[in-house]
């Protein structure tokens, strides 16, 4: 690789950002080319840094790196501040809860468009007044597709036969069934099921639905998410 080669332009979603030695940064992106990423901020915590200002989580950045031991910022200019998810609470842990579940459902070292596409959208969607307790739960429902992780929410995973009406989310299956079929994991009205489906997400079944995706996207994950319960006391007012 050539010295010219060693530097690369990207547009990244930065997810979140720790304090490491006197000085430096590390911070966690998501870009469209090598999907989840962790790079360096040399000393953007010095008062003259003049990088400490453009690389804020839940920003849309446009940052040079140098491809050296690790990846190093050189260069950031912010494309989309996304104030509006960072001025309350609700729009917070909103925002955390989609950065999370966009960082894991990006694979490290290899493209990402789908991912950083829904993301992105899903940002400016609340940026735009859209609420974004409803937005972030439409993206985590749309980002199991987009990951690959695309579940028939019409059909019952254990008999094959269409889902009218109630149903059961499994965990383990990371499926819905009929409550004749398997009943057991978490139970789901009509109105959930159709949330699921893609259909509109309301304040009545807000709790619900968060309950639902949870549990469909542990079947994925190693752990726990970490914002999970923020946004589950978001949802019930505090």
């Amino acid at each position: 690789m050539s010295e010219g080669e060693r530097y690369l332009d990207r547009e990244a979603i930065v997810v979140r950002s720790r304090d490491v030695g006197e000085a430096d940064r590390l911070v966690w992106i998501v870009t469209r080319e090598e999907g989840r990423t962790q790079v360096l901020a040399r000393g953007v915590r010095r008062p003259r840094a003049r990088l400490g200002g453009s690389i804020q989580p839940l920003s849309l950045v446009r940052l040079t790196l140098y491809d050296g031991r690790r990846l190093s910022i050189t260069g950031a200019s912010v494309e989309r501040a996304w104030r509006r998810w960072k001025e309350t609470y609700e729009g917070t842990v909103a925002g955390a809860f989609m950065a999370e579940l966009l960082f894991l459902a990006s694979p490290e070292g290899s493209e990402a468009e789908a991912p950083f596409s829904l993301a992105r959208e899903a940002f400016d969607r609340g940026e735009e007044g859209s609420d974004v307790i409803p937005t972030a739960l439409a993206f985590a429902r749309d980002l199991l597709s987009g990951a690959g992780w695309g579940i028939d929410y019409g059909v019952c995973a254990v008999c094959g036969r269409p889902l009218r009406g109630d149903a059961y989310v499994h965990p383990h299956l990371g499926a819905v069934t009929h409550p004749g079929c398997r009943r057991e994991g978490y139970a789901l009205d009509g109105a959930t099921l159709e949330s699921l489906r893609g259909g509109e997400v309301t304040g009545a079944n807000q709790g619900r639905l968060l309950e639902a995706l949870l549990m469909l996207w542990q079947h994925h994950l190693e752990g726990p998410l970490r914002t999970a319960p923020g946004i589950r006391r978001a949802i019930r007012g505090g």
